[in-house]
């Protein structure tokens, strides 16, 4: 329910919250672990709290799945039972849940407010990538029309719509680029780490800066301007690779190709309908983990198309 949604949202917040401030502590946040927890100061005590929550929903997640054997079901084959499945513990399925569970919280929301920013303060983009919605779906509908089938219930797969409309992918990974929802992704040196033939200690943090990343004029001609056709031309790489705005290698965003899905048919949907045009002051970064407009707020006007003229 809507109660228990906005008890999730607050959780959510509380522990970005509690993670950057973790960061800033350094070694001194290890010795919160020591301390018997009515000793913890209130606002770890709440971190905690908000912690139990998800790994509560974790534990019923992978109980449940465990339950079942090899039942079938979308549950089951989920990537959370394959993990269930796995040579671990409950303790360790538990925690990449958790991660899970947090990673996809307001990542692909976010991702979609900063994009209908910058379509709604770029008119000619918007009007590019609206005609090209127009004309996937115009193409669909006379296909399914030639079919014989009722054009109302015309659908667009993933493929079909990337395939189609390069320019709506292209908004989502110029968003990902100028406001990215994760600005920073720490990772621990593992021993005889080097960066450029630079050795670095094991153990030491390490980070790249996606914001000074998606504003290099070595990676992206005229990087300040908000350009669709980047992803088309390759400057993006395949799946934002250039940023690493999914992460790589085999620990690779297991949400990938969900985000995109999302993303993707928000905007056909609403570029369809509305033309969306900016209602009140631009709105700012505010970023705890994740980078979203939380503290100013998105106002957007969505004034329903002309069909006759569209």
């Amino acid at each position: 329910g809507g109660g228990e949604a906005c008890a999730f949202t607050a959780a959510a917040a509380l522990l970005n919250d509690g993670m950057v401030k973790h960061q800033v502590l350094g070694p001194l946040a290890h010795l919160l672990g020591w301390l018997p927890a009515w000793a913890r100061p209130r606002y770890w005590r709440r971190v905690e709290e908000a912690r139990r929550l998800y790994a509560g929903t974790a534990e019923a997640i992978v109980g449940r799945i465990r339950c079942g054997g090899e039942a079938s079901g979308p549950v089951v084959s989920s990537f959370c039972a394959t993990l269930s499945r796995a040579a671990w513990s409950v303790e360790e399925v538990v925690d990449e849940v958790v991660g899970l569970l947090l990673a996809g919280h307001e990542t692909s929301s976010n991702t979609a407010c900063w994009a209908l920013h910058l379509l709604a303060t770029s008119q000619p983009q918007q009007e590019r990538c609206r005609a090209e919605v127009d004309r996937a779906f115009e193409s669909a509908e006379a296909k399914s029309e030639a079919a014989g089938t009722s054009s109302s219930s015309t659908r667009l797969s993933l493929g079909e719509l990337e395939a189609s409309c390069p320019l709506l992918l292209g908004c989502v990974y110029e968003a990902l680029r100028l406001f990215p929802t994760v600005p920073t992704t720490p990772h621990i040196a593992p021993r005889g780490a080097q960066l450029h033939g630079l050795p670095i200690p094991e153990g030491c943090p390490v980070s790249p800066n996606k914001v000074a990343l998606g504003l290099d004029p070595n990676l992206f001609s005229q990087p300040h301007a908000f350009d669709p056709e980047r992803y088309a031309r390759g400057e993006h790489g395949p799946h934002g690779a250039a940023l690493a705005t999914f992460g790589a290698g085999p620990r690779i965003c297991v949400g990938l190709r969900l985000a995109e899905t999302e993303l993707c048919a928000l905007l056909a949907l609403l570029l369809r309908r509305f033309e969306i045009e900016p209602a009140g002051p631009a709105p700012r970064e505010w970023c705890a983990v994740t980078n979203s407009p939380r503290q100013s707020g998105l106002s957007l006007r969505l004034v329903p198309r002309e069909w006759g003229k569209g």
